[in-house]
């Protein structure tokens, strides 16, 4: 070999004993789908047996070559051979990285093989870079009758992009994505769908000690029994610090396309005291329906909670939220005199939340989460908080005022719920001495629900 590479070579076996209960796993967290175990029952009645060899050549600048040889026995229940080959090789500013594995198990009563590959290669020009990642994964598991396993499938994605910066500081960096996916059809590897996603993100620091981060994603996924399904995700923060940490300022904005559940509930009764609401039997049939639930008047007739049950349908539904914080502190301020003395022992943290849900269908989708469809809506979640203190932290006459007021709404599947919330709080506390410490809570609220 050349002077320049190093050869390192390994041998290791473990042998576990029917009879070991392992207290926490000692395995990765992988180790059952890269050797396609999935009858752990049967397993755990059989002898361990777990072989590795395998040899690394290594060049402290180029990079490195791994293979490794594995054999994974469990008695008569199960054998299975798994070949490891990994590289990671620089040269001319262009980094290559290649992980594969190829696997064939046989149990009792399935036989599977198992490849799997990820391609990453990357060359930078000066201050601009170009990447090019693929991902393939074929996972075939048949019984004795060549019936292939529901778990059978196939994954390929393509991946490139190309961007300009330092990602260290300011840089902008596009991408695109292909990804087919083929499953388990008639005992068939047939393709389930393909999708298109587009990428755009990137960090701007357009003064000193600020960020701008912004993400946008947009996929287009194509099911070969459904029609097309487009989405759209998108992510904007700014971060500023002003005057030597005097002024603080978190803006976020978030747009995003997914699923809610939609929920269903029971009522479950409970003690006396214990609950929230009461049932009256509105139509006098002696029949509990979920309408002639309640919020109790009183505590002696608070019997029954709300109970959310298990439910697998989903509405398709597109959220917008957008977030702010302010915060003033002038404790650098602390050891100064006069004006500046005073305002140090001030502080103020200003918070405002809105988080809304509506369901998605075809057309025109809202980006604007201040316009809230409310016939369409499937959540919200409104907030505003202001807390100002003095002496805060300190345990010396040390004294806030919270102020908060909000509003959230959730959907089930035969009714809403709507909450507001409005309230005032005042803290205070004063340490005497080493033992005693005064503590004094205020609170002044009110809450409407409609449901």
């Amino acid at each position: 070999f050349d002077r320049k590479w190093d050869l390192f070579s390994n041998v290791n076996y473990e042998f576990i004993t029917r009879n070991f209960k392992t207290i926490e796993r000692f395995r990765n967290i992988e180790f059952l789908r890269d050797w396609n175990l999935q009858n752990q029952t049967q397993l755990s009645n059989e002898n361990q047996s777990f072989f590795t060899g395998g040899f690394k050549l290594l060049n402290e600048t180029q990079g490195q070559i791994v293979y490794q040889f594995q054999n994974l026995s469990f008695g008569e229940a199960y054998r299975g051979n798994r070949n490891i080959l990994q590289t990671n090789y620089d040269f001319n500013n262009t980094h290559i990285q290649w992980e594969g594995s190829f696997l064939k198990g046989n149990s009792k009563i399935e036989h599977s093989s198992f490849l799997r590959s990820y391609l990453r290669v990357q060359k930078e020009i000066g201050d601009y870079w170009v990447g090019l990642k693929s991902v393939f994964e074929s996972n075939k598991i048949k019984d004795f009758d060549e019936i292939y396993d529901p778990l059978s499938h196939e994954l390929f994605d393509i991946n490139g992009y190309v961007g300009v910066g330092d990602s260290t500081k300011s840089f902008v960096q596009l991408g695109y994505l292909y990804q087919k996916v083929d499953s388990v059809n008639q005992n068939n590897l047939e393709k389930v769908n393909h999708a298109h996603n587009f990428t755009l993100e990137g960090i701007w620091r357009p003064f000193q000690r600020s960020e701008i981060n912004f993400n946008v994603n947009y996929r287009q996924v194509t099911p070969v029994k459904e029609k097309r399904e487009e989405t759209l995700n998108a992510r904007l923060m700014y971060n500023q610090f002003l005057w030597r940490d005097f002024v603080h300022f978190n803006f976020t904005y978030q747009t995003k396309s997914g699923v809610l559940p939609q929920q269903d509930f029971s009522y479950v009764e409970v003690e006396p005291g214990k609950g929230f609401y009461t049932w009256i039997d509105f139509n006098g049939n002696d029949i509990q329906e979920l309408d002639e639930f309640v919020v109790a008047s009183f505590p002696d007739e608070a019997i029954y909670i709300r109970v959310l049950l298990p439910n697998l349908n989903y509405i398709n539904s597109h959220e917008n939220s957008l977030s702010q914080s302010l915060n003033i502190q002038a404790r650098s301020w602390q050891n100064q005199v006069g004006l500046k003395k005073v305002i140090s022992h001030f502080s103020n943290q200003f918070y405002y939340l809105i988080r809304s849900n509506e369901k998605r269908g075809e057309g025109n989708v809202n980006f604007n989460p201040f316009s809230i469809d409310e016939e369409n809506l499937l959540s919200l979640d409104n907030q505003i908080r202001n807390s100002f203190f003095f002496n805060r932290g300190l345990q010396k006459y040390s004294t806030g005022y919270i102020y908060s007021e909000g509003r959230k709404k959730n959907f089930f599947l035969i009714d809403d719920q709507d909450l507001s919330v409005q309230n005032h709080q005042i803290i205070f506390n004063h340490r005497f001495n080493t033992f005693w410490l005064f503590e004094m809570n205020g609170d002044l609220g009110k809450t409407i629900s409609d449901s």
